[in-house]
């Protein structure tokens, strides 16, 4: 596969931000969104809440987002004993293969059953196109989480 050298910096340039995404899952900044509560039960945002954390429901907002300008990355998380302690990140303009980076999080140490939000994410100088997006988790005792992913154009 052909890259262009220049609009690959660009893109691995932006992986440090998408580190932001790993607030998700730990217990820092972000926040909930509203879906789901944090107690116990079977159901979930993702489904049955289990020892295998799930994810489901990405999402990056705005779509368009403006060259230059912000996005905000979401995604639902349930996780019965709350001890995620790794996400990974994926980005990359579509046709282009896309840097992993992993990175260690604070596990909670409760259930976690909600929607999250990162804060605003900024984009500088991507170039305008599509873009993909890959998030998954693991936990203390070993187990990954289903990988989740999405697209975003920056116009």
């Amino acid at each position: 596969m052909r890259r262009s050298c220049s609009r690959y910096s660009a893109i691995a340039g932006l992986l440090p931000a998408f580190l932001l995404v790993t607030c998700l899952v730990s217990a820092c900044g972000g926040g909930g969104g509203g879906d789901g509560g944090g107690s116990g039960g079977s159901a979930g945002v993702c489904g049955d809440i289990g020892s295998v954390p799930k994810l489901c429901n990405l999402e990056v907002r705005p779509d368009p987002a403006p060259r230059f300008g912000t996005i905000r990355v979401s995604v639902s998380i349930s996780d019965r004993e709350g001890d995620i302690d790794k996400a990974c990140v994926g980005i990359a303009a579509i046709g282009f293969d896309p840097e992993i980076i992993c990175d260690f999080v604070t596990p909670q140490g409760s259930t976690i059953n909600e929607r999250r939000t990162t804060d605003p994410i900024d984009l500088g100088a991507l170039p305008r196109g599509v873009y993909g997006l890959a998030i998954n988790v693991g936990d203390r005792a070993g187990n990954t989480s289903n990988t989740v992913t999405t697209t975003f154009n920056i116009q």
